[in-house]
């Protein structure tokens, strides 16, 4: 099965979104000791190096882009 161009973008992104998601659990869980830190830490880092390599680089910086926009648009804090 081939792809359009725009949906296999919107994979990709959809992928990286979701592996930043991921990321964001392990950094907000509360671990029972240092190991399980270490452990958290250690799957934070290699969920958002994976959102990284998911995406081509004009996918982040496209996203980037667009987040400033939307931030900017609803009125920075």
């Amino acid at each position: 099965m081939s792809f359009s161009k725009g949906e296999a973008r919107a994979l990709r992104i959809r992928d990286a979104l979701g592996a930043h998601i991921q990321a964001d659990a392990y950094r907000d869980s509360f671990p029972d000791n240092e190991a399980d830190a270490a452990y958290n830490r250690k799957q934070e880092t290699w969920w958002r190096l994976k959102a990284r390599q998911w995406l081509c680089g004009a996918d982040g910086r496209d996203c980037a882009d667009a987040a400033k926009r939307r931030a900017i648009a609803e009125g920075e804090p």
